[in-house]
Order: structure tokens, then sequence, then C-alpha cells
């Protein structure tokens, strides 16, 4: 859709700014393969309450590391762009779709690194579908935005954002619905436990 919509320009600037995010995804996946290790070894030994120990001290990394990287990257977006190979043609369409795309790190987190907890419960068709959720969100209103209202580039970083709003709003309602045989506990998502930290990135 950006291809047809902005050209060559357009794909470069996609093409520069995803790394930026791809950094941010292999923090947040470090958090979840931790995290999710550790909740297997818990629910195999039938701890559940370490299990939730765990997950909330992954979601809690999730929101911290979310508003660092948030706050690096609109602080330093021009020169991370330039060292991505940004040019002067594609640095207006860049910093476009990244100003938009770098606000949706968090539901970015949960919509696609709380998969792993879903599968290590044994629910991997949950996982898939929110995966599929994202997707299919994601391609309708991108075209929406960039063919029907005939947004700038940022319409389809809006979309991406937006997309994982919704596919993370569905995640959140499992876990704080009762329907994942693990939950959200607020004592455990809102304090930091340098312990488990350390043990979720050695992991």
């Amino acid at each position: 859709f950006v291809g047809q919509c902005f050209g060559t320009d357009g794909l470069a600037a996609v093409t520069v700014a995803f790394p930026v995010i791809l950094i941010f995804l292999a923090i947040a996946m470090t958090i979840g393969t931790g995290a999710t290790i550790i909740i297997s070894i818990k629910l195999g030994e039938r701890n559940n309450e370490q299990a939730e120990e765990a997950l909330g001290q992954a979601l809690f990394l999730s929101a911290a590391t979310s508003v660092l990287f948030t706050a690096f990257g609109i602080a330093f977006m021009e020169p991370l762009l330039r060292l991505f190979g940004a040019t002067e043609a594609v640095m207006p369409l860049a910093k476009s779709y990244l100003s938009v795309l770098i606000w949706g790190v968090f539901p970015q987190h949960i919509a696609y690194g709380v998969n792993n907890f879903i599968r290590a419960e044994g629910k991997p068709k949950i996982a898939m579908v929110s995966m599929f959720i994202a997707a299919i969100v994601n391609a309708a209103l991108d075209w929406f935005f960039l063919f029907y209202l005939g947004t700038g580039i940022w319409g389809a970083g809006l979309a991406n954002v937006l997309a994982c709003c919704v596919s993370a709003a569905w995640i959140c309602w499992l876990y704080f619905s009762g329907r994942t045989t693990l939950r959200w506990r607020w004592k455990y998502c809102c304090r930091f436990n340098w312990k488990l930290t350390k043990e979720i990135a050695v992991l």
C-alpha cells in the first residue's frame, strides 16, 4: 500500500524506519522469552503464584522499557534514521512514519511479546488469533487511511499502532477476565524485582 501511494521513496522511508522499531522488539522479545521460560518452569511445578509474579514483572519491564525507548526515539529520531540510511529525499517521509509508529511500542509488545506467555500456558490457538487480529486490522486500516482518507505516510504508522492496540486490548481482556490459567496481578505489575529481572535477562 505504501509503495502504491508514495512510490520508491515511501518504501525506502519504511525500510529505514523499521530497524528502529526492531531494536525495541528485540528488547521486548528478550523480556518475553526470559519470562516465558520462568513461567513454564513454575507452571510445571504447579506454582502459579510465582508464575504470576514473573508475568507481572515482565509487564512492568515492558512498560518501563517502552517509556524509555519512546523518549529516546523521539529525542534522537533524525540521527537514528540517518544511521540506518535515510537520505534527504527520504527523511521527511521516514520521520512522518516513525513519529507515529514509535508511540505504539508498548501495545506492540503486548500484541506480540505476550503471545509467548499464552503459548506457555498451552493455548497456541489463542496466541494465533491475537496475531491474526493485528494483521487483519492493520491491513484494513492501511487501505482505509491511505486510499480512502488519503492521509500521508503517517497513516500507515497509525494503522500499525491501532492494530496493535486492538490486539493488545483483546489480550488484556483475556488475562483480566480469567480465561487464562494465569492472571495479571497489580501487586506484581507495579513493582520492580531486581532478582527476577536479572533472571529474566540471563535466560
